[in-house]
């Protein structure tokens, strides 16, 4: 066989080879099962929310300051002198019982003052017992038991009722009542020369000692009572209207470690322009309390109706929250009454609205979701 031939025959061989090859693929892939068409599932995630339901809910408004003395007075001089030593010392510090003597000022000169005035009032009278024996006789024993009677060191006695208005002019014409009454003021101001405690308490402040010159007006000292006192806290107009007067308020001193309680006692009337805070005074008592000290506590809220506690986890943005509406996530607006640790109280919701009660990853307005409900009861985590 030629050289040409062998080529031939060679080529014919392969090309055979190669078609039976072929034809051999495609029946064995005839005979492979077609793949099974994989079912179609839903990739919605699930949403758990809560049916709302609105109830009576109230909640703990926070209050601090910085206690002060309820009753504190400036102590003042009305009359000139020196000061007296007294059984207590007149030193920071020093408790008075309410009425007892703070301090005195030497009253002598003053007293002597008085005397002589009283002295000069009985002279006058004396001198006119012989007219009015004469000219007043109904009236005269009456004048006479008062000139017996008169003490100089005891309070003056009101004089003798005349029968007439003519017995009242005569006594008038001789400047009598003048005296009375200039004798009435100097014996009150004798009593000026005293200071006593208006109320049970300390010294707080002290500007002067015993033997020191006071003057009229000169301040003295200070006096603070003990064991009562007030703290004046600055609360955000808008909470206003979930405080009242009497309500109580329970009280923490870190410094102290210790509790009290007190109760609201007046609420301002004015709103701070810059703060827009309204003044609230409380009243507390108790032990081991100073001026200066301060306390941080709370109070409990008015009861308020309609209302629908949210989990803070839950709040988007400022506020807002995730409703679930025909299988829909929507955003909406909360009316927020007040945000605290047990979470955000929101009032203006619709009862049975459905809430988003758990975060879902990645979320957004309009996703789809499956909606599972739960009960309000039922943990939200």
């Amino acid at each position: 066989m030629s050289k040409r031939n062998k080529i031939i025959l060679s080529t014919i061989v392969g090309i055979l080879f190669l078609f039976i090859g072929m034809k051999g693929f495609d029946f064995l892939a005839s005979q492979k099962e077609p793949p099974k068409e994989k079912s179609k599932s839903s990739t919605k995630p699930l949403a758990i929310v809560e049916a709302i339901q609105l109830e009576e809910s109230s909640f703990d408004i926070p209050l601090e300051g910085v206690l002060q003395a309820y009753n504190k007075v400036m102590v003042f001089t009305e009359v000139p002198g020196l000061i007296n030593g007294g059984a207590k010392p007149f030193k920071v510090g020093t408790y008075f019982s309410k009425g007892e003597s703070i301090l005195t000022i030497n009253k002598e000169e003053a007293q002597l003052a008085l005397l002589a005035q009283k002295s000069d009032l009985l002279s006058r009278i004396v001198s006119l017992l012989p007219d009015i024996k004469l000219d007043f006789p109904d009236d005269f024993n009456q004048w006479q038991d008062y000139v017996d009677g008169f003490d100089l060191e005891s309070p003056l006695k009101d004089f003798p009722e005349m029968a007439d208005n003519r017995g009242k002019r005569f006594i008038a014409a001789r400047n009598l009542s003048g005296l009375f009454y200039s004798i009435k003021s100097a014996e009150k101001r004798l009593d000026k020369y005293e200071i006593k405690a208006p109320f049970s308490g300390v010294l707080t402040a002290v500007n002067t000692n015993a033997g020191a010159m006071v003057q009229p007006g000169q301040m003295l000292g200070e006096f603070m009572q003990t064991g009562h006192f007030e703290l004046v806290v600055s609360v955000l107009a808008s909470d206003m209207r979930f405080l009242e007067k009497g309500q109580s308020v329970a009280f923490y001193a870190q410094d102290l470690g210790t509790n009290y309680s007190g109760r609201i006692k007046r609420i301002s009337n004015k709103i701070n322009p810059q703060s827009q805070t309204v003044d609230v005074y409380i009243t507390i008592k108790g032990k081991g309390l100073k001026e200066g000290l301060f306390l941080t506590g709370s109070t409990q809220s008015n009861a308020v109706e309609d209302i629908y506690v949210l989990d803070k986890a839950l709040l988007l943005g400022q506020d807002e929250a995730f409703f679930v509406e025909d299988g829909q996530l929507v955003r909406k607006h909360l009316d927020i009454l007040r945000i605290t640790e047990a979470g955000i109280y929101v009032q203006g919701l619709t009862p049975g609205a459905t809430i988003l009660a758990k975060q879902i990853p990645g979320a957004f307005e309009g996703m789809e979701v499956d909606v599972q409900v739960i009960d309000s009861t039922s943990p939200k985590q």
